[in-house]
């Protein structure tokens, strides 16, 4: 089994895929790989790579807290309880920072009212983004709606005001934290991480972990290439990534999955 994450991993700044990136992925299933594609990003995103690539697979959603098989099916969610949720919201109100909830098909945002931060250019004309006002917004909205919330996520250049909500959040020990951008923490359930689908995946299947490759660059990819029989960090991950991989393979033309995947496949083919 072959997995790997999304942004400055499998995609190229543009957000597109390397032609040999997609070459090797199809030719994964060819050989009766199976492919999986492990992200921080929710359903509706992972499965539009699924469709550019032309290929079938799994989805490690949000981080690890959602699931999904070939055929969307849910394998395993894990959702943030309504008592964090509110906590969550309480940090970063108290150091005005933008805040995301994520469900699984809705996302919720609140931009504090007095910051002078931009929103995000993402979540501009996109319906799947629900900009919220107030925690009591928040949470009439998943009672409404019936949602289960797997990842929120604290964003703003304030790098002071995003170290003192990682510090609470420490001092709290009420999620799994990680940083998946410089300016973007993000929260799961305690416990959850990308390596948490992978096993997930792998106990469907009867796979052992050693048997399984992922591929990865930012800090909440480590436990999964750390936890994997060869993870695979990019050139362009940062250090903490690269002291926790089997093997760094060159990503400076966004083509490191595909190579790192042949090169794999040769080993194992006694190449």
């Amino acid at each position: 089994m072959v997995g790997t994450d999304l942004d400055g991993t499998l995609l190229n700044r543009q957000n597109q895929i390397s032609t040999i990136n997609r070459q090797a992925i199809q030719g994964l299933a060819q050989q009766q790989v199976v492919f999986a594609i492990a992200s921080g990003r929710k359903a509706d995103s992972i499965q539009a790579v699924f469709k550019d690539l032309g290929v079938s697979g799994y989805k490690v959603c949000l981080n690890g807290s959602y699931v999904l098989g070939p055929t969307d099916e849910v394998l395993y969610e894990a959702s943030l309880p309504i008592a964090t949720i509110r906590q969550i919201f309480s940090i970063g109100l108290q150091n005005q920072v933008q805040v995301f909830f994520n469900s699984a098909a809705v996302s919720f945002y609140y931009q504090p009212t007095t910051s002078k931060i931009a929103i995000p250019e993402f979540v501009h004309g996109n319906p799947s983004i629900v900009q919220i006002q107030s925690e009591q917004a928040l949470l009439a909205a998943i009672a409404k709606q019936g949602l289960k919330i797997y990842k929120a996520a604290f964003t703003t250049a304030d790098t002071e005001a995003l170290a003192t909500c990682l510090k609470a959040l420490e001092q709290q020990q009420i999620v799994n934290h990680v940083w998946s951008d410089r300016n973007y923490l993000e929260m799961t359930a305690k416990g959850i991480t990308k390596l948490t689908g992978i096993k997930k995946i792998a106990n469907y299947l009867t796979l052992d972990l050693t048997e399984i490759a992922c591929f990865g660059d930012y800090d909440n990819d480590i436990e999964m290439l750390a936890g994997v029989g060869y993870g695979v960090a990019m050139s362009n991950a940062v250090q903490k990534v690269k002291q926790a991989s089997y093997l760094i393979i060159d990503n400076q033309h966004a083509e490191g999955v595909g190579n790192g995947i042949k090169q794999l496949m040769g080993e194992q083919n006694g190449a």
